[in-house]
């Protein structure tokens, strides 16, 4: 299973690809949003283009930037 670093700007946390960040991070992520995350990358998974890849980009950023604030 391949893994990655935690998005969050200066985590060193080792993580699951299928994860944006670690526990401690993930968590500061407000519930509404952490959803939104979750729905936009499980929908880029099933149909894959540059649409859904966008909404997920965009949805991902907002949650960096929760945890960056």
């Amino acid at each position: 299973m391949g893994q990655h670093l935690c998005a969050a700007p200066g985590c060193s946390m080792t993580i699951t690809k299928h994860r944006l960040m670690c526990a401690y991070h993930w968590f500061k992520v407000p519930p509404l949003l952490r959803d939104e995350v979750t729905t936009r990358y499980n929908v880029y998974r099933i149909h894959p283009g540059p649409y859904a890849w966008s909404q997920y980009v965009a949805a991902r950023e907002l949650a960096i930037d929760e945890v960056t604030s």
